[in-house]
């Protein structure tokens, strides 16, 4: 996790809020109690809502069509900007109720997008073993090759095989 917002992307606006010099006092103590700056501490406490939308997604991949579901989480982390992404820090309740494939696949996505973003992947990413055996996206093996060399590294390191992953849909 990173300490400011401002360290990862440079400020091109300022937004100010009146608050009573008490209020400040708690906004200050709960920031440095939280480990990070104020004005990166109220980003958290607003842009939460992306971080619902996404434990609502998670909740979903226990009823639905995991291939649908995995089309909108990648069109989902696509959408998100570095101060979206930045505060999905929190332990994800809803990834431990997946299977260890839909866990992976999750965790290499959201890894993915991190990387492109430029923002450090959060902790609970790597608290997900990887796969204990390879897992291709397809049957055919003549494929197998191709997909050892070119599927991306954060799925790679999950021992998911694929050829795509975010941004690359059409």
């Amino acid at each position: 996790m990173f300490n400011s917002y401002s360290e990862h992307m440079s400020k091109r606006t300022q937004l100010q809020i009146r608050v009573s010099e008490s209020d400040k006092k708690l906004i200050r103590l709960a920031a440095k109690n939280a480990g990070v700056d104020m004005s990166a501490y109220i980003l958290q406490c607003v842009l939460t809502a992306k971080e619902r939308e996404f434990r609502q997604l998670l909740a979903t991949f226990e009823t639905g069509d995991r291939t649908l579901l995995f089309a909108e989480l990648i069109d989902f982390l696509s959408r998100l900007s570095v101060p979206e992404i930045s505060v999905m820090h929190k332990p994800q309740p809803e990834l431990e109720r997946l299977d260890a494939y839909t866990q992976n696949y999750v965790c290499a996505l959201f890894e993915q997008r991190c990387e492109q973003l430029g923002v450090p992947t959060p902790g609970w990413v790597g608290d997900t073993a990887p796969l204990e055996y390879p897992v291709f996206g397809t049957n055919l093996r003549a494929l197998r090759p191709y997909l050892l060399i070119n599927a991306p590294a954060a799925f790679k390191r999950r021992n998911i095989f694929v050829d795509s992953g975010v941004g690359d849909r059409v």
